[in-house]
């Protein structure tokens, strides 16, 4: 990806652009640099409202398909992909209390030590 549609991608991650366009990305992270000068990458929360100054690090950014696809229809690049949103039978809620049975049976890192 060439530098100007790399400057676009960051500007919809960060917040929306003049056409009111976002990107929602499933996890974002950002460069820092600290006292001595050595860059590292700090872990922002999805949705998070980015000042225009960060720097997003493309390596560990994850972008959806389905938000990359949305993003590449906005500024008309052609990729060759197609998305079809899947039909859920379930509610949110139903979908939400299975999550949250799913999260209480992940062991801890403590009961994995040896």
């Amino acid at each position: 990806m060439n530098d100007h549609y790399i400057d676009l991608l960051s500007d919809c991650i960060k917040g929306t652009n003049q056409d009111d366009f976002k990107l929602h990305t499933l996890e974002l992270w950002c460069s820092n640099n600290d006292e001595f000068g050595d860059r590292y990458s700090k872990r922002y929360d999805n949705g998070t409202y980015l000042k225009q100054s960060a720097v997003i690090d493309y390596e560990l950014t994850v972008i959806s398909k389905r938000e990359l696809l949305r993003w590449c229809e906005y500024e008309g690049i052609n990729t060759g992909l197609h998305y079809e949103a899947r039909a859920f039978e379930d509610s949110i809620e139903a979908l939400s209390l299975e999550n949250e049975k799913l999260k209480a049976n992940i062991p801890t890192r403590a009961t994995n030590c040896y």
